[in-house]
Order: C-alpha cells, then sequence, then structure tokens
C-alpha cells in the first residue's frame, strides 16, 4: 500500500484483516507491511505486527510512506518477547519511529536476531547497539537525522552501514572482531575528530571497505580540509595493500 485513496486504503485494511483472520498455519517465514499511514490506522498495523511475531516470523519488514502529518511509532507494546520474539532473524524497518530504547530491548531479547536494518527514525538521539549475546551479523543506519551519540559493541557483526547527514555525531565503535566489511557515507566523515579514528582501529581486520562520499554540501575551505583528513587517513591504511577499495 503506498498512496491510496480513503475508500481503496480501507479496503486494503479489510483485505489484509480477512487475510489475517484466516491463517492457521504454525509460522510465517517472511512478513512485508509497506503503508500510508495516519492516526486511525495505528491500531491495525500494531495488529498485524502482533500477528506476524505469534506466528514466529523469522524476517519482519516494516515500511512507512512518508506523510506530512503522522510518522508511526514501533513500542514497547507491540515487541513483546511472549510473541515469539526468539524466532526473529531479519527486523527491516524504514521511516519507522524506533526509540534507542526500544531497539535495546530489541538486541536483548531477540537472540536469533542476525540482519537488522533501521532507517530514517526521527525519534532516536542516542542508539546503542550492544549486541554482546545475540547472533547480529548485518546492520544498517541510516538516515538518523537527530542522532547525537552512536556506540556499537557487536562480537558477531560482520557488515556495517552507517551513512547520516548529521555531521556532528559522536560515534563510538568499542569492539566488533569479526567485522570484515564496512560502508560510511553521506556527511559523517564531515566531523574528522570522530568517525576516521574510530574507522582507523578497524583497517587491520576489514576486506572491504565502501566509501560513498559527499563534498558538494560543505564551503570550498571545508572540503578541502575534509578531504585531506580522508586522504590521510587513506595513506594510514596499510593493511588494505591486498584488500577491496571502493571510493565513491
Amino acid at each position: 500500500s503506498c498512496f491510496f485513496t480513503d475508500d481503496e486504503k480501507n479496503k486494503y485494511i479489510n483485505w489484509v484483516n480477512h487475510v489475517v483472520s484466516l491463517h492457521r498455519g504454525p509460522r510465517i517465514d517472511t512478513f512485508r507491511v509497506m503503508f500510508t499511514f495516519d492516526d486511525g490506522d495505528v491500531h491495525h498495523f500494531n495488529k498485524w505486527v502482533i500477528f506476524a511475531l505469534s506466528k514466529k516470523v523469522e524476517n519482519l519488514h516494516l515500511s512507512s510512506v512518508l506523510s506530512e502529518t503522522f510518522v508511526y511509532d514501533l513500542g514497547f507494546d507491540v515487541l513483546k518477547p511472549s510473541l515469539g520474539v526468539n524466532f526473529l532473524k531479519t527486523l527491516h524497518l524504514k521511516e519507522i519511529n524506533v526509540s534507542g530504547d526500544v531497539l535495546e530491548y530489541l538486541l536483548s531479547h531477540y537472540r536469533l536476531l542476525e540482519r537488522l536494518h533501521v532507517e530514517g527514525s526521527e525519534t532516536v538521539v542516542r542508539l546503542r547497539i550492544v549486541a554482546l549475546s545475540c547472533k547480529l551479523k548485518q546492520l544498517t543506519i541510516r538516515f538518523y537525522d537527530n542522532l547525537e551519540e552512536l556506540v556499537i559493541d557487536a562480537a558477531n557483526l560482520e557488515y556495517l552501514e552507517y551513512s547520516s547527514v548529521k555531521w556532528n555525531t559522536n560515534v563510538l565503535f568499542k569492539s566488533m572482531p569479526l567485522l570484515v566489511e564496512a560502508k560510511f557515507g553521506g556527511s559523517c566523515f564531515a566531523n574528522s575528530c570522530s568517525i576516521i579514528p574510530q574507522m582507523s582501529h578497524l583497517a587491520a581486520q576489514i576486506s572491504t571497505l565502501h566509501l560513498i562520499l559527499t563534498v558538494s554540501v560543505f564551503s570550498p575551505l571545508k572540503s578541502a580540509h575534509f578531504l585531506a583528513c580522508i586522504l590521510s587517513f587513506l595513506y594510514n591504511l596499510n593493511s588494505l595493500a591486498y584488500n577491496r577499495f571502493v571510493f565513491r
């Protein structure tokens, strides 16, 4: 569901509710919803998510089409450990507001979670990805415009993507001993005192590094300083001599 008229949206909601009510299988492999929200739709969407979790869903994809008047908030009332969370392996959230506390809760209770994609949340100010007891292998964090602090401590993480339009987020990569591929983009490099040193101590272990740099948003002087920091960083990456490096 993307941009429906009210009548079309009501028909769609009724159809999904009907399909959900008829489902008798014990498990669901993948549940994917893309929807345009307003206040009156929230209880339907909550019902669908709770249904998917109760059916021990392994891959859950939730996407909200951008609205000028309403953004869906995914909260504790929907994500409960008793509703099959131990089966969830993939969680993909796009344009869904989800707080840092809720994400920390997910990582502490969803022990089989391997892939987490969070994109476009407006509510997260501080985000701590501490995944010491779960199987998190792939983490994608995109476009958290209000993010002030990011801490990642993930023992099993193999792939990390971080892209942001906010340049002054404080970033701390604590422990990612299995990380082999990383992708960084957006304006996060503008804060050379934060992100570049954090990347440097990962250089010895990663085999593929993607840098997607945007310097046109800066003044010429700041762009020159920015590129100087990046070039200095690349010069010191001796361990990438035999690795694959992607620069765009």
